[in-house]
């Protein structure tokens, strides 16, 4: 990599890391990465619908939040998809707020690597409005219209064969229908990807035979052809005598999760991939919260041995008094492209060129400082040899007796040597 090369990385990392930490925080789901029974990360989403603060999830064991009910199945699911094993990966579970309330969680898990170890990221939406909204749907068909109209999640019921009879006004949001009478009398099948439509007949057998396993997955159409990814739930009507008169099913498209699911992993990519450093830094200066391969094997540690660093560890310490001045300049001007030293595990030193921006909060407060390293020891030799090259030029070009130049397109003299000058 050249240095003309190292704003577009640079401008590619800083934008990424932006997209990440916006999608991160603004999602409407909470997310977390739990690692030995604890949370190592979280966003706001789940402090806010726990009522804990970050420190005191990050502290505790993860079964500690999980209703004492419910905890033996999320433990044990959490353990078989760790070993591998064919587990559930979307199912709900009751949560503990810090003030003891009760939420119905719907988590969406998957097994991921973090920081060389095995994790699970989870997905986590508060569906404790939708839990309630099917229990009430079973108790009176006059309540089916108020809740139909204040749920956000499509709701639409039809007969015991699959032919619809109510959609909610989100349903006709959702599939880009301009009034709820296009889904009358037509089946539920119709507004499923061809290629889905199987499947869900079999599912919709399944639940009349009461052996159906929601929540699922389907692509779904809209009105002009696109298609979503809708999850849906469903449960059988039945009246006070116990007797089957259709099913509801519960909808929600679920198509911008999956993206931001995509994204976290293409992001991850770049971070695990790329062949120049890439370093998270805390806001204080002193740790790296994050540090890619390339960058541990720029400076011959592996990741296991370098997460043990400070970021004094690796600066050159002739360059370790200007760290605090430079860490200063950057939360200011929030960007700085500047050349310092570091040190490799055997101890000699290099030259590398740093690239370092500040990720502020609303407030204009640090977060973190996302930084791009590159050696540039090829660059610094190069330039070394093309200088003693230009000497020696000079040199041998002064010592002759005949004179010597150069002029550029406009006959303008652009180099001469002593005899010329004389």
């Amino acid at each position: 990599m050249n240095k003309q090369e190292m704003p577009n990385h640079a401008e590619k990392f800083q934008q990424t890391e932006i997209f990440r930490n916006l999608i991160f925080e603004n999602i409407r789901e909470a997310i977390v990465v739990i690692q030995n029974g604890v949370m190592v990360l979280c966003n706001s989403k789940m402090m806010e619908l726990t009522g804990y603060t970050e420190e005191e999830l990050l502290s505790t064991p993860f079964p500690e939040f999980i209703h004492p009910d419910d905890r033996q199945m999320v433990i044990d699911r959490h353990k078989k998809r760790l070993q591998g094993q064919s587990t559930e990966n979307l199912y709900m579970f009751r949560l503990l707020r810090k003030d003891r309330r009760i939420l119905w969680m719907e988590i969406n898990t998957l097994l991921i690597q973090w920081e060389n170890a095995p994790a699970t990221m989870s997905f986590m939406a508060d569906v404790t409005r939708r839990r309630h909204t099917e229990k009430a749907l079973e108790k009176s068909e006059t309540l089916y219209r108020s809740i139909l109209n204040a749920s956000p999640d499509n709701i639409t019921i039809t007969n015991l064969k699959g032919r619809i009879r109510v959609a909610s006004p989100v349903a006709c949001r959702m599939f880009g229908y301009k009034s709820q009478e296009d889904f009358q009398d037509r089946s539920i099948l119709d507004f499923l990807a061809p290629e889905d439509r199987t499947r869900a007949e079999a599912d919709i057998r399944q639940l009349l035979e009461n052996s159906f396993k929601g929540p699922v997955e389907y692509h779904a159409l809209r009105s002009d052809g696109s298609q979503i990814i809708i999850e849906t739930n469903a449960e059988i009507i039945k009246n006070e005598n116990g007797n089957s008169m259709g099913i509801v099913f519960i909808i929600r498209d679920i198509t911008e999760r999956k993206q931001t699911t995509e994204k976290i992993r293409k992001w991850a990519d770049v971070f695990m991939h790329a062949d120049w450093g890439l370093t998270v830094e805390s806001a204080d200066g002193t740790r790296y919260e994050l540090m890619n391969p390339a960058f541990a094997q720029m400076h011959g540690y592996t990741l296991e041995e370098m997460s043990g660093l400070s970021i004094k560890d690796v600066i050159a310490p002739e360059a370790r008094e200007e760290l605090s001045n430079t860490i200063q300049s950057i939360h200011d001007s929030g960007r700085r492209v500047f050349e310092s030293t570091h040190v490799r595990k055997d101890g000699t030193v290099f030259p590398v060129l740093i690239d370092a921006t500040a990720i502020k909060d609303e407030n204009g407060h640090v977060l973190y400082r996302a930084v791009n390293v590159q050696d540039i020891t090829e660059r610094k030799r190069s330039e070394e040899e093309l200088n003693i090259e230009q000497v020696l030029i000079n040199n041998l070009m002064n010592s002759l007796p005949d004179k010597i130049y150069f002029k550029d397109l406009e006959s303008r003299f652009i180099r001469i040597n002593n005899a010329t000058a004389r």
